[in-house]
């Protein structure tokens, strides 16, 4: 059994499911290169065999391992864009920059409030709509991808979006109103 740590067990288990996980993480993904798309299945190989005593069987087991590698992209695809958000960032910064005289202190202060502000706001939301503004704004994706990954029509996708948007400025507007 996978569960017991049987190597057989684990070869045939992910031998079943590792072409079919690469398929479908290559179509959620297309941009991806074929290493990263292989990291993902890789990881969620791993994790599906360690973890395999979680599986309560409500789904099914291929339902459930891609599920698992639905959330490793996610998590990919995150590192990668806060990795090329770094790389830009530090790119623009002046060779000899003290922040201790710079006249934006205040500016960047408020920025990070803000930005804490907004990611208190996706918290509140209800799942899909957290899921796809995380998409569209952190990860940068656009409202075609996100329609994959998330199994609906790009209409439905855009007035996911639409909809959470409204909440989130709901949510920031009373904030704005008391400053």
């Amino acid at each position: 059994m996978v569960a017991d740590g049987n190597i057989d067990a684990i070869n045939i288990f992910c031998e079943r499911y590792a072409d079919n996980v690469y398929r479908y993480v290559g179509s959620l993904a297309r941009d991806l290169s074929n290493q990263d798309i292989e990291e993902v299945v890789q990881i969620t190989m791993t994790a599906a065999t360690a973890n395999i005593e979680a599986y309560k069987g409500k789904s099914s087991l291929q339902t459930w391992v891609f599920s698992m590698a639905r959330y490793k992209l996610y998590d990919l695809l995150r590192q990668k864009h806060s990795r090329s958000r770094r790389e830009v960032t530090f790119s623009r910064m002046p060779e000899h920059w003290d922040p201790a005289h710079d006249g934006r202190v205040e500016e960047e202060i408020l920025d990070k409030e803000f930005k804490e502000q907004v990611r208190q706001a996706v918290n509140r939301l209800p799942p899909q709509e957290a899921e796809v503004i995380s998409l569209r704004y952190m990860v940068g994706m656009g409202t075609d991808e996100i329609a994959q990954i998330i199994g609906k029509s790009e209409r439905v996708t855009q007035k996911i979006l639409t909809q959470a948007r409204a909440h989130i400025r709901d949510i920031l507007l009373p904030l704005v109103r008391d400053e």
